[in-house]
């Protein structure tokens, strides 16, 4: 059974070096923000399934995993030191075949 495409690929990102990326002029690469577990394969059929009526190809995808950050609980009246970290992130470059395009933003 596969899995929901929109369980892997949860949100597109939108940054500066995202947005730089899709403005490339040979190739089109897309920031998605992805399920930690998802590997490169299932977030290719994922974004050729979300995006099937415009017809893309995905020709490579890169992946980049962010740990959280480290936040201090000072703030609310704890001893310094103690706190919590944020949730570990994965993010996905998908580039596209040339003359694909689509809109993420």
């Amino acid at each position: 059974m596969r899995p929901d495409p929109y369980r892997i690929i949860l949100s597109p990102l939108v940054t500066e070096k995202g947005t730089a990326q899709r403005e490339l002029p040979l190739r089109k690469r897309f920031l998605f923000e992805v399920a930690p577990t998802a590997t490169k394969l299932q977030i290719r059929e994922a974004i050729e399934e979300i995006y099937k009526d415009k017809k893309v190809t995905v020709t490579q995808v890169n992946t980049l995993r962010v740990k959280g950050k480290f936040h201090s609980d000072v703030k609310r009246g704890l001893y310094a030191g103690q706190g919590g970290y944020g949730k570990d992130r994965k993010k996905a470059f998908v580039t596209l075949k040339s003359g694909d395009d689509l809109d993420a933003a």
